[in-house]
C-alpha cells in the first residue's frame, strides 16, 4: 500500500474506523483519501488472502467504497505493485516476511497473478 504519510486535521478521522481516534495516516489511491495505518496495515495483509476474508476491514471498505471485495482487491493490489516503484530490491526485503528472497520481478509476477485471480473472482461473481 502507500506508505506516504499525510497530515490530516485534528478532527479528521479514518473513513473505516471512525469510532477511535489515530495518530498517523496514509494517502489511500482507492479510497481518494487519508486511511489510518492500521487500516493500510490491515488491508495491505488481506489483500493476500484468497477469496474474500470474513474480517471487519473489508466490511468496512465495501461499505465506504460500494463495491463489492474482488473488485476493491483488484485496485488495492495495483496501488500495492505500483508503490514499489523506485524501491531497491533491499527494500523490498525488508518489506516482506523474513527470509523473502525474492526479485523485484518476481514479486511483481506474484502480484500480477494475484490481481489476474481477483480478475476472475470478480468475473465469477457477476
Amino acid at each position: 500500500m502507500n506508505n506516504r504519510e499525510v497530515d490530516v486535521s485534528d478532527d479528521y478521522h479514518c473513513p473505516m474506523c471512525r469510532d477511535h481516534e489515530d495518530d498517523i495516516f496514509y494517502q489511500s489511491r482507492v479510497l481518494g483519501q487519508p486511511i489510518c495505518q492500521g487500516c493500510s496495515i490491515e488491508l495491505s495483509d488481506l489483500i493476500f488472502e484468497p477469496g474474500r476474508p470474513d474480517d471487519p476491514t473489508v466490511d468496512a471498505i465495501e461499505i465506504v467504497l460500494s463495491k463489492p471485495w474482488h473488485e476493491i482487491r483488484i485496485h488495492l493490489l495495483k496501488e500495492d505493485r505500483d508503490s514499489w516503484r523506485g524501491l531497491g530490491p533491499n527494500d523490498l526485503r525488508e518489506m516482506g516476511p523474513p527470509g523473502l528472497e525474492w526479485s523485484m520481478a518476481e514479486a511483481r509476477e506474484y502480484v500480477q497473478r494475484q490481481i489476474e485471480a481477483a480478475e476472475e473472482a470478480l468475473a465469477n461473481a457477476q
